[in-house]
């Protein structure tokens, strides 16, 4: 007999491994199967053509320990100068991918060396302390029009991350002088 196991309580979570296995005399062993994200109130499901199926007890999914930074906002265009294109959301996240909700460790956000413009600097709140495992950057601007520039989340506790490119244009004139 085929015995399948599925994974109830979330939506988000994927069941991975061999979840579909022969009973040898009667039983069925699941070996390798995991759940790729953390989280609470899982489940597990075992069904079998023509039997009643069976959930196990509800459990939680502990991430890992925190090892990377992750972008969840990356910035965007924008106009120099102003605060907007580069609000950013760092995710300090597990080897999973999954956010540690309890790290607590000091980001640092700059601007990539060797994109836009090289004399270019990331101006306002460019260190910020996670919390639940997310840093808000919404008081960063850069002064400097140029394409292609990216970011640079830092710690010294896990793996860097590097933003999706962006550019920043020139100001619009507002009035002319002599």
């Amino acid at each position: 007999t085929s015995i399948t196991a599925s994974i109830t309580g979330t939506t988000s979570a994927t069941l991975g491994g061999t979840t579909t296995v022969n009973t040898s005399n009667g039983v069925a062993t699941f070996s390798g199967l995991n759940i790729d994200t953390g989280g609470d109130d899982y489940s597990l499901t075992f069904s079998a053509s023509g039997l009643n199926s069976v959930t196990s007890s509800t459990f939680d999914i502990v991430p890992d320990n925190a090892s990377n930074l992750s972008f969840d906002l990356q910035p965007s265009n924008g106009i120099a100068g102003t605060m907007s294109p580069t609000t950013t959301v760092i995710a300090v996240t597990d080897s999973q991918g999954n956010t540690v909700a309890d790290a607590f460790i000091d980001i640092t956000l700059s601007i990539t060396p060797d994109t836009g413009d090289s004399s270019a600097e990331l101006k306002g709140v460019t260190t910020l302390k996670s919390s639940a495992g997310i840093a808000t950057f919404d008081s960063t601007w850069i002064e400097k029009a140029a394409s292609g520039y990216t970011l640079t989340a830092s710690s010294s506790w896990v793996t860097d991350e590097i933003s999706s490119s962006f550019n920043i244009t020139a100001s619009t004139a507002s009035k002319l002088g002599f």
